[in-house]
């Protein structure tokens, strides 16, 4: 989990223990992405993406959007979509790493001491903690072959544009076909929003996340 969700998630329990919604009558609720869905704690929902980026992922508002800034890259919605799975599957390696890396929950080393060999005692026994964490070789390539047979079947399942990185599969496409524009990274979002919005393609997805957090 992510030091910015892990303090989401701490700070929706904190305020619902200390602010009781009876007595002062405010309702702590969170959101957080659905790569943090590793962890269910009351008041706070998932997006049903993997991030807020992935909602703007919508192949026809995108080819709107590069009708609009003067581009005639894509023939149609479909040959955008065609280069976003294309994107996805670059992706892959990185997406596999991802989940890995949540999954052995990596420990984070921080060494201490004020002379030399104090350091380098403090760096031998945290790197000796690590290694008394890592699973059996066994259990490791048990792992990897999970979590490379998950990834796999999102792709399969052309679930891609919504259970992969949003933010990395839209600044890629940015940077190969907007980029040079000199169209700025955000104003390209804001604007596809704009579209997408529109095009009401998210309510339908955003709207049972809200009524949740509503009714909880």
């Amino acid at each position: 989990m992510s030091l910015a969700w892990k303090r989401t998630f701490t700070t929706v329990q904190r305020l619902r223990e200390h602010m009781a919604e009876e007595t002062f009558r405010i309702r702590v609720r969170g959101l957080v992405d659905a790569d943090q869905a590793d962890e269910q704690v009351d008041g706070v929902e998932h997006l049903p993406v993997c991030m807020i980026e992935n909602l703007l992922l919508a192949p026809e508002s995108i080819f709107e959007y590069m009708q609009g800034v003067a581009r005639d890259t894509f023939a149609d919605s479909d040959a955008v979509r065609d280069e976003l799975r294309s994107i996805a599957t670059e992706m892959r390696s990185k997406e596999i790493t991802l989940r890995l890396r949540r999954r052995l929950k990596p420990k984070l080393v921080r060494l201490s001491g004020a002379t030399v060999d104090e350091i380098k005692a403090s760096l031998v026994e945290q790197v000796a903690g690590v290694q008394a964490i890592l699973p059996s070789d066994d259990r490791l390539n048990e792992i990897v072959a999970e979590t490379t047979a998950a990834v796999d079947a999102i792709i399969a399942a052309d679930q891609q544009l919504d259970q992969f990185r949003g933010k990395e599969l839209l600044n890629t496409f940015y940077q190969r076909h907007v980029a040079a524009l000199n169209i700025g990274y955000n104003p390209m979002c804001i604007d596809l929003a704009r579209i997408v919005a529109q095009r009401q393609q998210v309510a339908a997805r955003l709207d049972p996340v809200f009524d949740r957090l509503i009714a909880d």
